[in-house]
């Protein structure tokens, strides 16, 4: 970059802080109000964090992915010019193996986010900072370009400021509306009227760090973002989340916790997305600065609803763990159901009925890495790492 456009960034940067708020809100220091907090330890429990292969397989880019709430369905944006894809896959242990493309023609598409039903997607368009609500057709079952969501300021006369905005999520009510702002941070809106949306709130940036794109949770409960930690000299942007209560709360700084760290895979960690029950997360993730480099990534969590932690269950289960060239499963629990073997990129490696206490897997032919197990019986069902080394 040469200096003289080096230097007018900067001036942009000061000239938005000054036009549209105090320095706090600019992001010459990170966007969103500064507190002083240390974040919070990761308590999602994921593992795992490998290229969706059939989904990043080409030199295109994939990016601002969004899953549904059964983790099942997988929409993102790709390529140049980009346009809206929608991946599939049939269990919530496999991978992502059938895309389709969508067919919308809108030009700089910087996020997109389906409602629960699939009836409705929500697109953001970069640096032409509008946001398009598109509708299902029937008979055709396919989505078509409705209208413009009308974005307003705090005071709810003018457009929001100037300059790139993404990752467009709404609250499963649309009683809410986030987007990322390349020079405010995260932003939340309110809607005033069916397409219309006034500016809330900022997301309260952590003293020290730099917010990027970010997506609500499925509940509406957390803010998953990216951010890189300047206070410890990180190379690296992370992912890490904002809790509340309730809807209609602010995500406040001192609910900032740690999720999945990008220095450990050598990643630039981006937008990421979890499926309805915690057990899914799917991320952008870029070893270099462009457009083309960013892939998708997807790990397994310990989730909700009857799904085990996996630091405990794997020490009560998965022995010995770390293992080398075999380890054993108790399966206490699940007897006449089924044990399934992943790779962490999804690949269904063994099937087993359970029939006896404990199984074994041999994993000479394997190489070191992680793997999943997937315990089921009935409605139950448990899901384990285990490290090879």
């Amino acid at each position: 970059m040469s200096d003289f456009i080096a230097k007018v960034r900067v001036l942009l940067f000061v000239m938005v802080g000054i036009l549209f708020g105090s320095a706090a809100y600019s992001q010459v220091s990170g966007g969103g109000n500064s507190v002083v907090v240390e974040p919070m330890a990761e308590s999602f429990s994921f593992w795992g964090g490998s290229k969706i292969s059939y989904l990043s397989g080409d030199d295109n880019a994939e990016a601002y992915p969004c899953l549904t709430s059964d983790g099942l369905r997988l929409y993102y944006v790709t390529g140049t010019p980009a346009r809206i894809m929608l991946a599939r896959r049939t269990t919530t242990s496999g991978s992502f193996l059938d895309k389709v493309q969508m067919g919308l023609d809108i030009p700089g598409l910087s996020g997109v986010w389906v409602n629960a039903d699939e009836t409705e997607l929500y697109v953001s368009t970069g640096m032409s900072k509008q946001v398009f609500v598109c509708r299902l057709s029937f008979p055709e079952k396919k989505f078509v370009k409705d209208k413009e969501i009308v974005l307003r300021d705090s005071n709810g006369v003018t457009s929001v400021a100037p300059g790139f905005l993404g990752s467009v999520s709404l609250s499963s009510d649309k009683s809410e509306l986030y987007l990322f702002h390349e020079y405010l941070g995260c932003i939340g809106f309110r809607r005033r009227f069916d397409s219309s949306y006034v500016q809330a709130d900022y997301v309260e940036r952590p003293a020290g760090f730099r917010l990027e794109g970010c997506q609500l949770s499925r509940d509406g409960l957390h803010l998953i973002v990216s951010a890189k930690d300047s206070t410890k000299g990180a190379s690296y942007q992370s992912l890490y989340t904002f809790s509340r209560a309730k809807l209609g709360e602010k995500f406040r700084a001192s609910s900032f916790e740690l999720v999945k760290v990008g220095a450990v895979s050598g990643l630039n960690m981006y937008q990421g997305t979890m499926s309805g029950d915690y057990s899914t997360l799917v991320f952008t993730g870029n070893k270099d600065v462009y457009w083309n480099g960013n892939d998708l990534y997807m790990a397994f969590g310990s989730g909700v609803n009857g799904i085990a932690e996996d630091s405990d269950e794997t020490g009560l289960r998965v022995f010995p763990h770390p293992f080398e060239e075999s380890f054993r499963v108790k399966v206490d629990g699940y007897l006449g159901g089924k044990a399934r073997l992943f790779s962490i990129e999804g690949a269904v490696l063994a099937e087993r009925e359970l029939s006896s206490t404990e199984i074994e897997f041999d994993m000479g032919v394997y190489g070191s890495g992680i793997y999943v197990v997937e315990l089921s019986h009935g409605g139950k069902r448990l899901i384990l790492g285990a490290v090879k080394h």
